[in-house]
């Protein structure tokens, strides 16, 4: 716990650096944007998702963990489960609850209308992680640290999943170019730049499919996996109908975008569009 803040920001910093120099490296397009200019938006976001997590809640994930680590009410705190089993069954608990909450985030018209924000980024890259309206922050991080309290799972994982689950964002979004074998491979278990696009296609329907963060298996199992985009186009058109690129990129517009007029929007995870014969 006296290190854990520490080892938290250093490893943190570490995955935005590697992910930024991978981008400068190896990019899979030329972006609109400069980089400094969305670095610059994006971090924005991050400021005030900071500032509310920290109004709001007050305690972290990590504090929250450690403060129920014997309480008789948790599921996870067990002595008789051997540690490396509730280890295992917590990461993957977590990474549910963000699946479950990220559909939910999309199936909820009053969440929708915050996370649309991180939608209406019409090119994606890395820092697309950060661009969260701190509306819908409140949301996510209070229905994290209610799994957290009810599970119990230990502190040292959480502190492990925190790391992996920023990891992951920066790596989803990444604007990279992976081998196509390996992307193949990786996507079996881990959600993939190319898989995570699909779900940010300006197509409704594609944005009704591929809800997991970490693990594509989540996906499977619920039947909202797919492949290829339901547009049928590459590359595909990324961000939401009802914003165009130049408000995407202007902060107030973004923070008043929840209290826009809302259009009508696609309801479930429709098939794949096939391709051509």
């Amino acid at each position: 716990m006296t290190h854990a803040s520490g080892v938290y920001k250093t490893l943190l910093v570490a995955a935005f650096l590697g992910a930024a120099l991978w981008e400068t490296c190896r990019p899979r397009q030329v972006l609109a944007l400069p980089t400094e200019k969305r670095w610059l938006l994006h971090g924005f976001f991050l400021i005030l998702a900071s500032l509310t997590t920290t109004l709001v809640f007050r305690a972290s994930a990590i504090v929250v963990a450690a403060s129920v680590g014997n309480s008789p009410l948790g599921l996870l705190n067990r002595g008789s489960i051997p540690f490396a089993l509730r280890a295992v069954l917590s990461f993957l608990l977590l990474d549910l609850v963000q699946y479950v909450d990220h559909y939910l985030r999309h199936s909820i018209p009053l969440l929708w209308r915050f996370h649309k924000v991180h939608h209406s980024d019409s090119e994606v890259d890395f820092s697309t992680g950060l661009r969260f309206h701190p509306g819908e922050i409140v949301f996510t991080q209070g229905a994290y640290l209610l799994a957290i309290a009810a599970a119990a799972p230990p502190a040292a994982v959480v502190l492990c999943f925190e790391v992996c689950n920023a990891a992951q964002s920066f790596f989803s979004h990444a604007n990279i170019n992976l081998p196509p074998r390996l992307e193949r491979a990786l996507r079996l278990i881990q959600v993939t730049p190319r898989l995570h696009e699909i779900h940010h296609s300006r197509h409704s329907a594609d944005q009704r499919c591929n809800f997991a963060v970490m693990f594509s298996f989540w996906d499977r199992l619920f039947r909202t996996y797919r492949e290829r985009s339901n547009s049928g186009r590459e590359p595909l058109a990324l961000g939401v109908d009802d914003v165009t690129a130049a408000e995407s990129v202007r902060p107030w517009a973004m923070l008043t975008l929840p209290f826009w007029k809302e259009p009508t929007r696609a309801a479930t995870c429709l098939p794949a569009a096939q391709p051509p014969q």
